[in-house]
């Protein structure tokens, strides 16, 4: 009976553990994707300040808050996946 319970265990364990590598995965693709899309958000930046501190201050307003969910995308998963 024990080593039902023990095999079992393993058996979790190594369920965990795989599930912990997808999510983790998950969670870098993301980042990468993210990543990729922050350059020409840079660049709006850049560019509207080029045409005036007021603008290029309000696309950088914009850019920061829509960061916050894409944030969060990418750190649930490698949270959840590390346990830190």
């Amino acid at each position: 009976m024990l080593e039902n319970i023990k095999v079992g265990n393993e058996e979790n364990k190594n369920m965990m553990k795989k599930r912990r590598r997808q999510v983790l995965f998950s969670g870098i693709i993301t980042a990468i994707g993210i990543s990729l899309h922050n350059f020409p958000e840079g660049m709006a930046v850049y560019l509207g300040s080029m045409k005036g501190l007021r603008v290029g201050l309000n696309l950088a307003l914009a850019i920061a808050l829509h960061n916050i969910p894409e944030g969060v995308a990418v750190a649930l998963p490698v949270y959840f996946a590390t346990e830190r």
